[in-house]
């Protein structure tokens, strides 16, 4: 009885082992890797997001439908990493899980930025200031859409440094903030460049994780 029910349960998991990587080759890492490209195509979405001179509704309405797309994609990304806990390449596993850590990080401070374009409008700022940001933000999300296209096994394109346009954008706030005379303009100018400045260690951060 021993044996035969050892022979079964051999049996079974033979038979499994066939299914799964023959006959239904889903792979839940692979999946994984497809869905954290989605997060990142609307985190690049969410960072490219422009500056209005007039009302700001349109704009938040659109980061407000972005922001609940990426939380049914986190949640997904959650129920994969726990299926994906059953497959091999465990270090794969474990550097794609680091990923979307940085990911949902790097999704809190970009949320955090788009509540400043309210007070933000580029007809309240110099219009250095605010080409600067500008140029800043497409970088930021060039370098998410080719993370994005990294990890969907597409071909990736050059981009800029990140931290290179940050240094440009303090450059311009440094000598640009003198001659804004409002002081809650003032502060306000200075809280965004600060999230700026939490945002590109974690996006630098990602584009050294090996996703491959």
């Amino acid at each position: 009885m021993v044996r035969d029910r050892f022979v079964g349960v051999a049996l079974g998991l033979i038979v499994f082992g066939v299914i799964n990587r023959r006959l239904w080759p889903v792979s839940a890492l692979e999946t994984l890797r497809a869905k954290l490209a989605d997060v990142l195509r609307v985190l690049a979405h969410l960072a490219s997001l422009p500056d209005a001179n007039r009302s700001p509704v349109p704009s938040l309405a659109e980061a407000y439908t972005l922001r609940l797309q990426s939380y049914k994609d986190f949640a997904t990304v959650g129920e994969l990493q726990e299926g994906s806990k059953f497959e091999p390449d465990g270090e794969v596993r474990k550097r794609l899980e680091t990923a979307a850590e940085k990911m949902k990080a790097l999704f809190i401070y970009l949320l955090a930025i788009i509540q400043h374009r309210a007070d933000l409008r580029p007809d309240r700022v110099p219009a250095p200031l605010g080409e600067a940001s500008a140029q800043f933000r497409t970088t930021l999300a060039n370098l998410l859409d080719n993370l994005s296209d990294r990890l969907a096994g597409r071909a990736e394109r050059p981009v800029a440094d990140v931290h290179a346009a940050l240094a440009e954008l303090e450059q311009t706030v440094a000598t640009q903030i003198n001659g804004v005379h409002d002081t809650a303009l003032g502060a306000q100018i200075r809280g965004r460049l600060a999230l700026y400045q939490e945002a590109t260690p974690i996006a630098a951060e990602l584009a050294r994780v090996q996703l491959e």
